[in-house]
């Protein structure tokens, strides 16, 4: 038997069920692509982050780090070299405390910031684009409280300030 092609087969799901897309399609034009960009997301989450091969690109390590720690439910979490923000933004699905994310090169901050509002993370979570080294905005940003610091090397701490 001689099978036929069925061509409304093949119709994106996006056209047969708008309104379950509706919401991601609004957030996607609200969010300008650059050249060479692209949003990732994992099949296990709901974040969304844009990402571009000619930089860092986030991999397993920063799904494994934003679930290592025991995170806080609320205060502040600052999120150390944040490149593209992959670390804090899987660790926001974990917490509803702020986020402060810092990255000195402003392309990755860029794009960490655009993946944040792509996300509807902005009201709780930020990025600065600073080098640590002369960073006065942190202590701004942290004042005298006791904050959670993710660190690049895989170390989690609490600092008093």
């Amino acid at each position: 038997m001689e099978q036929k092609f069925c061509p409304y087969f093949f119709l994106s799901l996006s056209m047969l069920f708008p309104a379950l897309f509706s919401c991601y399609n609004r957030a996607m034009n609200d969010i300008e692509l650059k050249d060479g960009e692209r949003v990732n997301q994992l099949f296990s989450s709901d974040v969304k982050i844009i990402q571009n091969r000619e930089v860092f690109s986030y991999s397993i390590d920063s799904v494994l780090l934003s679930r290592f720690p025991k995170l806080p439910n609320r205060g502040l979490i600052v999120d150390l070299c944040a490149g593209n923000g992959a670390v804090g933004l899987f660790a926001s699905t974990r917490t509803k405390a702020t986020i402060v994310g810092v990255e000195i090169q402003e392309r990755l901050a860029d794009m960490a910031e655009r993946s944040i509002q792509l996300n509807g993370l902005s009201d709780r979570m930020s990025m600065i684009t600073d080098d640590l080294k002369i960073c006065p905005t942190i202590s701004l940003v942290v004042k005298s409280t006791l904050f959670s610091v993710i660190l690049p090397t895989l170390k989690w701490t609490s600092i008093p300030i």
